[in-house]
């Protein structure tokens, strides 16, 4: 078994991973247990009011979730894959991703090991491997301290760079930016 297959049998084993990112370090589970993604927001140590976002393989995998606007199809071709995460209009109520009230946040990941794991497994609900509120960590070592007691399986990836991705509401006719992150959408 190679790491990938490793990585996506335990998410469906209803286990939390830390994996890199393109971004920093994510705390991961199956987006579709209850028990996974209970899990994962008592590590992130935040409520079920902060949906958490998922990540995929491909901008068409990200529009078998959402319902893709053309803002939506403009930003995913500028900027996918990377580390911009779109907001939009569930198509999808499988996902137990929080109280999002009827919306997603996806993204498509500059990973090859996001790439990977998403091709075998589908899409995977991601944050940040940090408690709610504190800096990210951006070395495993630091994920190990965190919560290595707490994690099934964590991905040493070496440092990142500590940005998170930017998150962008495109439900309406223009973005409106939830969070500044590692791009910036002052250009467009």
């Amino acid at each position: 078994m190679n790491l990938h297959e490793l990585i996506a049998d335990t998410l469906r084993s209803g286990e939390v991973v830390v994996l890199p990112t393109d971004t920093v370090y994510g705390l991961v589970a199956n987006p579709r247990s209850a028990s996974a993604m209970q899990r994962l927001f008592d590590l992130k140590g935040r409520s079920e009011g902060v949906p958490i976002a998922v990540l995929v393989g491909s901008t068409s995998d990200a529009r078998a979730l959402v319902r893709a606007n053309d803002l939506f199809d403009d930003l995913a071709a500028q900027h996918w894959p990377g580390s911009l995460t779109l907001v939009a209009d569930a198509v999808d109520d499988s996902l137990l991703i929080g109280e999002a009230q009827g919306s997603l946040g996806v993204r498509v990941p500059d990973h090859p090991l996001i790439a990977a794991v998403t091709s075998i497994f589908g899409a995977i609900a991601a944050t940040s491997a940090n408690r709610h509120g504190s800096p990210t960590l951006t070395q495993a070592s630091d994920v190990e301290k965190e919560f290595g007691g707490y994690v099934d399986l964590i991905v040493d990836g070496g440092r990142l760079d500590g940005a998170p991705s930017t998150v962008v509401d495109v439900r309406g006719s223009s973005p409106i930016v939830l969070r500044e992150g590692a791009i910036s959408l002052d250009h467009e």
